[in-house]
C-alpha cells in the first residue's frame, strides 16, 4: 500500500489493477482520520479500519463507527442527521434520509461527506452489537470529484488522481499526462495512479515533484525516467517491462509490488519487480520485495534501501540475473544480493552493500560489503574491497584484482571477518613483480582440495617469495597444488613451490639449471637465445623468457632475432635482375635479336623527335613499366619473405663504330618486403643507373652493363610474447651493384628464330649500420654485404603473326637460372648493453627455372603496344613479373 501524508490526513490508498474496467481490489486496509472544522480534533476510531477484498465489488468490507466514534463527532458538534438506534443498537436512519458529514481535506479546505449507502446488518458474532458498517468504494479521484465508481460510493477529498484509461508512450495519452510524459503539472495537482496499460516504445518520463503509481501489468518498453523529487511506485500487478531500464534520479518504490500479502501465504517471487537494468543517483525503496535486473548494463550510483516508517529492514532483495550492473552508492537493504550464473554485480570503490552476498556469477567489490560473500559453483569472488567474510564452495573462485579499474590487476581482497575455501574451489592469484594478497583479518580455513591457480600479470621475480595469503587468526589447512599455464605448463628455467607458516601462504619461485639456448632449435633461436641470456637479471628480455615454456621460447627468440634485416638482402638481390634484364633486352631489339621487343623507339632524325622502329641506328630512346611480385619460402630458420617492385626505367642508346651500341639506362622502383612470421616488414625506395653495350657479328650477339641502384630502407615489427610487448623501426641506406654479360646465337628457320644463350651476373648488395629505435628488443648492427652470382642458360624464340588486320610478334624464353655466393645473407646484431650475435635470412633459390613470354602488337599504322611476362620458379621460391610498353607516331 502506498501512503499519503496530508496537512490533516494520514491515508492509506490502495489502487485497482486492472486496466479494462478497472474491477479488482487488491485487499488494503484504508485507515481513515477526520479533521471537522473549526480546529477541534480530528476523529479516529483507531481500532477499526476499512477493508476492500478482490472480489469485484467489495462488498465483504466494513467500517465500523462505534459508540466512542459517535462521541467524538458529538463532542466536536458535528450532528448525524435522522440516526437512530434500533433495537439491536445499530445505527439507521429515523426517516430514511442519508447521514452525512462535512470533514477537511489535506488542504484544510471543508469536503461533504455524504450519499453513504448503509448496509443494514443483524449483527453477528463477528461484529459487535454496537456497531453499523458501511462499504466505501474508494476508486479514481480527482480534486472533490468521482470520476469512477464501483457500486458502494463514497465522495470524498483525495491527493491523487487515478485512471483506467490505457495509453500509449508513442501516441496520445490521457488528458493532463502530456504525451509520452508524465509532467510537473500532475505534480501540482497530486498523484497520478496508472490502474491502465501503459505501452508503445517510447520513454516515460516523471518530471521533479511528480507522483505516480502503476498498478498494471505495462508493455512499453522505453526508459523509465524519474527526475529528482519525482516518485514512482509499482503497486499489485503493477509493472515495468523486463526489456526496460529504469534511470531513477528521484525514489524509484516496489515495496508494495506483487500479486498477493506475504501474510498470506503466498510466495515472495510473485512479488519480485523485474527490469532490465538501473542507472541513476536516486533511490531504491525494496520493503519485502525482490528488485531483479535481467539484462544490466549500467551504473547506479544512488541507495537502494528496505527500510519501513520505523526505520526498520524489511528484508528486502537484489537479483542480478543477467549483464553486469555497477553500483557506486550506500545501499543498505537487509536481504540477500544475488548473483545469477553469467551475470556479474561491481562494487566501484565508494559502493557498499551493507548485508550478505552469494554469486553463481561475477562479483566484483572494490568499496565495501558488510556480510558474507559466498561463491557456488560457477561463481567468482573477486576484487581490490573489503569483505565481512569469505566462502568459496566447490567450483567457485576467488580473484583479488581490482573489479573496475583496469590498471590495478594485481591488488589486496581484504576480509574483516573468516576466509574459508573448499574442495574443488581456486585462489586465482595473478603475478607481477609483485602478487595478488588475500588479508583475513580472521582465520582461513583451507580444504587440502582447494587449488591455487597461478595467472601471469607482467614480468615476474626470480629467488623470491610472494604472500599470497595472510590471516591474523591463523592459516588451517593447505592447498592441494599449483594450477594454470604458467605452473602445470613445462616451465624449463624456474620452479614454483607453495611454503606455509601459522599466518601466511607463501609462492616461492627459484632458477633451474637449464640454458635457454638448450630449448632453441634452429640456428637463428640458439644465437638470440645465448644472447638474451647473457643480458642478466634485471633485463626485461630475460626476465621473462624465464617464465616462458619451451615453445613459447623458442617463438621468442624467433621474434627477438630481427631477421627481417638479413632477409632483406635477399629480396632485392633477387628484384636486381629488372635492370639488367631491361638493358640486355634493349641491346638485342637494337640489333633485331631473338626474343626482344619490336615496340618503336623514339629517334632523332632530320625532322627532329620522332618514332623510328627498333632497329633504327640513329639516337634513340624508349622507356618501360614494370612490376614483379615473389616469395622466398622459408628454410625452417628463417620465415618466409614477400617481396614485390614496381616501377619505370628510361634509357637511351647510339651507334658507336660499325657494330656497337653504347647507352645509359635509369629509373625508379619502390620495393615491399613482409615477413609476417616474424611481424617484420621493410620497405625501399630505389633509384637505378647504369650503362649498357652491346653488338652483334653475324649470328652471334653481345651484351653486358654495370648498374647501381641507391636504396632508402625503413623497417618495423612487433617483438610480442607472454610478458613482453615492443615496437621497433629502423632506416638506414645500401646499394647494389651489378656487373653482367650475355651471349647468344641466332637461329633462323622458315616459321621462326631461336637464340640459345649463356648469362653471367654478378651482384653486390652493402647496407649500412644502423639502430633501432625501440624499447628493450631494439637492436643495432654495423655495415653488413653480401656476394651473389648468377648463370642462366636458357632458349629464346620468337615469330611473326598475323591476328586479323594487324600484326604481331610473339616471343617466349625458357631457361636455367643457378645462384651461388651468398645465397643465405647473414648480418651480425646486438642487444643494447649486449655481445653480438649471427643471424641469417631467408635463402635465394640456387636453382631456379626461368620463364618468358610477349607479345608486341600493331595496334594501328602509328601505334605499337607491347608486353612481357617474366617468372622464375623453384621449389621454395617464385618471382613473377610483367612490363609493358606503348609507342605512338604523331
Amino acid at each position: 500500500m502506498g501512503r499519503t501524508r496530508g496537512k490533516d490526513q494520514d491515508s492509506y490508498q490502495n489502487f485497482p489493477g486492472s486496466g479494462a474496467n478497472a474491477s479488482t481490489e487488491y485487499e488494503g486496509s484504508y485507515n481513515l482520520q477526520y479533521t471537522v472544522k473549526d480546529g477541534a480534533p480530528p476523529i479516529t476510531d483507531p481500532n477499526k479500519t476499512a477493508v476492500l477484498l478482490d472480489t469485484g465489488t467489495p462488498g465483504g468490507g466494513s467500517l465500523e463507527i462505534s459508540d466512542a466514534m459517535l462521541k467524538q463527532f458529538q463532542d466536536a458538534g458535528v450532528k448525524l442527521k435522522n440516526v437512530r438506534r434500533n433495537e439491536q443498537r445499530e445505527i439507521v436512519s429515523a426517516s430514511g434520509n442519508i447521514p452525512s458529514v462535512t470533514i477537511a481535506g489535506t488542504d484544510g479546505d471543508p469536503v461533504r461527506l455524504d450519499n453513504i449507502d448503509f448496509t443494514y446488518t443483524s449483527g453477528t458474532t463477528e461484529q459487535p452489537n454496537d456497531q453499523t458498517s458501511f462499504v466505501a468504494g474508494l476508486d479514481f479521484f480527482k480534486n472533490r470529484s468521482v470520476i469512477f465508481d464501483l457500486e458502494k460510493k463514497y465522495t470524498a477529498y483525495t491527493s491523487h488522481f487515478v485512471t483506467a484509461s490505457n495509453f500509449s508512450t508513442d501516441s496520445s495519452a490521457p488528458e493532463g499526462t502530456g504525451l509520452s510524459r508524465i509532467t510537473t503539472s500532475m505534480g501540482n495537482e497530486g498523484g497520478f495512479g496508472i490502474a491502465g496499460v501503459v505501452s508503445g516504445s517510447g520513454s516515460l518520463t516523471l518530471d521533479t515533484k511528480t507522483v505516480v503509481r502503476m498498478t498494471n501489468v505495462n508493455t512499453y518498453t522505453g526508459e523509465t525516467n524519474i527526475a529528482q523529487d519525482a516518485y514512482l511506485s509499482l503497486a499489485g500487478l503493477g509493472n515495468i517491462q523486463r526489456s526496460a531500464k529504469v534511470v531513477a534520479d528521484g525514489t524509484f518504490d516496489i515495496s508494495e509490488h506483487g500479486n498477493g500479502s506475504d501474510y498470506w501465504g503466498i510466495s515472495d517471487a510473485y512479488n519480485d519487480a523485474r527490469i532490465r537494468s538501473l542507472s541513476g543517483s536516486g533511490t531504491v525503496e525494496l520493503g519485502k520485495r525482490t528488485l531483479v535486473l535481467t539484462d544490466s548494463n549500467d551504473t547506479f550510483a544512488g541507495s537502494i534501501n528496505d527500510l519501513d516508517v520505523d526505520n526498520n529492514n524489511m528484508g528486502g532483495k537484489l537479483f542480478v540475473a543477467g549483464g553486469v550492473q555497477t553500483l557506486s552508492g550506500k545501499n543498505n537493504f537487509s536481504g540477500m544480493t544475488t548473483v545469477g550464473s553469467g551475470a556479474g554485480l561491481l562494487l566501484a570503490d565508494t559502493g557498499v552493500l551493507s548485508h550478505d552476498a552469494t554469486t553463481s556469477g561475477f562479483l566484483g567489490n572494490d568499496g565495501q560489503i558488510g556480510g558474507t560473500a559466498i561463491a557456488n559453483s560457477g561463481g567468482v569472488v573477486a576484487g581490490g574491497g573489503t569483505y565481512g567474510a569469505v566462502t568459496i564452495f566447490e567450483g567457485g573462485t576467488v580473484a583479488p584484482g581490482s573489479a573496475t579499474d583496469p590498471s590495478r590487476i594485481v591488488t589486496t581482497l581484504t576480509v574483516t571477518g573468516d576466509f574459508a575455501q573448499q574442495s574443488g574451489s581456486i585462489y586465482q592469484v595473478d603475478l607481477a613483480r609483485s602478487s595478488d594478497l588475500i588479508d583475513v583479518g580472521g582465520v582461513a580455513a583451507i580444504d587440502s582440495g582447494a587449488q591455487i591457480e597461478l595467472l601471469r600479470q607482467g614480468t615476474l621475480s626470480v629467488d623470491a617469495r610472494y604472500t599470497l595469503l595472510s590471516a591474523a587468526g591463523g592459516v588451517s589447512g593447505t592447498y592441494g597444488g599449483l594450477t594454470g599455464a604458467l605452473a602445470t605448463d613445462a616451465t624449463p628455467f624456474v620452479d614454483f613451490q607453495l611454503v606455509y607458516d601459522a599466518n601466511n601462504v607463501y609462492l616461492d619461485i627459484s632458477r633451474t639449471s637449464t640454458a635457454f639456448a638448450d630449448v632453441a632449435s634452429t640456428f637463428n633461436q640458439r644465437s638470440v637465445a645465448a644472447a638474451a641470456q647473457a643480458l642478466g637479471s634485471g633485463n626485461p628480455i630475460q626476465d621473462n623468457i624465464l617464465f616462458l615454456t619451451a615453445p613459447e621460447a623458442r617463438n621468442a627468440f624467433d621474434m627477438l632475432s630481427g631477421e627481417v634485416h638479413a632477409s632483406i638482402h635477399s629480396g632485392l638481390i633477387e628484384d636486381s635482375h629488372s635492370v639488367r634484364d631491361a638493358a640486355s633486352e634493349r641491346i638485342r631489339a637494337a640489333f633485331d635479336g631473338v626474343g626482344a621487343s619490336s615496340v618503336p623507339v623514339m629517334t632523332y632524325g632530320l625532322g627532329g623527335l620522332e618514332l623510328a622502329p627498333a632497329t633504327s641506328e640513329n639516337f634513340a630512346v624508349w622507356g618501360r613499366g614494370f612490376g614483379a611480385w615473389g616469395h622466398l619460402d622459408s628454410d625452417g630458420n628463417a620465415a618466409g619473405l614477400d617481396h614485390s617492385t614496381g616501377g619505370f626505367l628510361a634509357g637511351g642508346d647510339a651507334a658507336v663504330g660499325e657494330s656497337w651500341r653504347l647507352g645509359l639506362i635509369s629509373g625508379y622502383s619502390h620495393t615491399s618486403l613482409e615477413a609476417d612470421d616474424r611481424a617484420s616488414s621493410g620497405s625501399s625506395e630505389n633509384y637505378h643507373l647504369g650503362l649498357f653495350a652491346g653488338t652483334q657479328n653475324g649470328n652471334l650477339g653481345f651484351r653486358s652493363g654495370l648498374a647501381y641502384t641507391w636504396h632508402s630502407i625503413e623497417t618495423g615489427r612487433s617483438v610480442v610474447f607472454p610478458g613482453f610487448a615492443d615496437s621497433l623501426s629502423a632506416d638506414y641506406d645500401a646499394g647494389t651493384f651489378q656487373a653482367f654479360g650475355e651471349l647468344g646465337y641466332r637461329i633462323n628457320t622458315a616459321s621462326a628464330s631461336f637464340e640459345p644463350y649463356a648469362n653471367l651476373a654478378y651482384v653486390n648488395f652493402d647496407a649500412d649500420g644502423f639502430t633501432e629505435k625501440g624499447g628493450a628488443a631494439a637492436l643495432s648492427s654495423g655495415d653488413r654485404s653480401s656476394d651473389t652470382a648468377f648463370t642462366t642458360l636458357g632458349l629464346r624464340a620468337s615469330t611473326v603473326l598475323t591476328l586479323g588486320t594487324v600484326t604481331a610478334t610473339a616471343r617466349g624464353g625458357l631457361g636455367w637460372r643457378h645462384a651461388f655466393g651468398d645465397v643465405r645473407p647473414d648480418t651480425a646484431l646486438a642487444f643494447a648493453g649486449g655481445s653480438s650475435f649471427a643471424i641469417e635470412g631467408v635463402p635465394i633459390a640456387k636453382n631456379a627455372a626461368l620463364l618468358e613470354a610477349g607479345l608486341d602488337v600493331n595496334i594501328t599504322e602509328n601505334a605499337t603496344f607491347g608486353i612481357a611476362y617474366q617468372g622464375q620458379i623453384a621449389s621454395d621460391a617464385q618471382t613473377h613479373g610483367f612490363s609493358a610498353k606503348l609507342g605512338v607516331r604523331f
